[in-house]
């Protein structure tokens, strides 16, 4: 049995969103990581028993402007539009988390996708047919 964090209660009036593009100060544009963990947590930040998304603990993103954690700002890729990357947080890394991380699918192998038309299982169904996964 693993150990769990104790639930710290969200402090209202609280800024929502957890999803997020930006640019930086230097200019730099970035897709916003959404899962924090503690700044000492060197591992997967899934595993941290103190992790915890925009709108928990810090205001969201739906914020015109948001401090982020160094690490959670990613250069985001030429060939990806703002819009794009600002829904890849949530949905796509679960997404791809599920797939490639713990559904132990090899290829060849049939996938079932409840609730086909939400936001991470349309990710999932993209991704494996991208790669031919599922």
């Amino acid at each position: 049995m693993g150990v769990t964090a104790q639930a710290k209660p969200i402090v209202f009036p609280m800024i929502l969103g957890n999803n997020g593009a930006g640019t930086l100060d230097d200019g730099t544009e970035v897709i916003i990581y959404p899962l924090m963990g503690a700044p000492d947590w060197r591992n997967d930040e899934t595993l941290d028993p103190d992790w915890n998304i925009f709108s928990q603990r810090v205001p969201g993103t739906f914020a015109d402007y948001v401090a982020v954690p160094c690490r959670n700002a990613i250069p985001r890729p030429s060939g990806i539009s703002a819009l794009e990357a600002s829904v890849m947080g949530t949905a796509w890394l679960t997404a791809y988390r599920m797939l490639f991380t713990k559904s132990g699918l090899k290829p060849g192998q049939t996938m079932l996708v409840q609730g086909g038309s939400g936001g991470v299982a349309t990710a999932l169904i993209q991704c494996a047919v991208r790669t031919h996964a599922g």
